[in-house]
């Protein structure tokens, strides 16, 4: 499984993965200083970026069809309901 991704201008993806072998986290790092944070749970996703300390969550919601909303939440805040559009081929619009 890959573990970690280094790119040519020094930044450095590393993947953290569950007893399940699905991915749990991921921190990027540029120059060896951690900038953003990323957990995954299902349908639920929370991003820390760590040079300003924002807390972004991400609730996706699905049904039989797909994904067809998304809620944000920024700093635990009230959350924002975004709807998602797709074509006939499920992509989205």
């Amino acid at each position: 499984m890959l573990s970690s991704v280094t790119y040519s201008n020094g930044t450095l993806l590393e993947f953290t993965y569950g007893h399940d072998r699905l991915r749990c986290k991921t921190q990027l790092y540029d120059n060896s200083v951690l900038q953003k944070t990323k957990y995954f749970l299902g349908n639920y996703e929370k991003v820390i970026d760590e040079t300003i300390g924002e807390i972004k969550e991400y609730h996706y919601l699905g049904a039989s069809t797909g994904l067809f909303a998304v809620i944000t939440k920024t700093d635990g805040g009230a959350g924002i309901l975004n709807y998602v559009l797709t074509d006939h081929l499920g992509l989205f619009k």
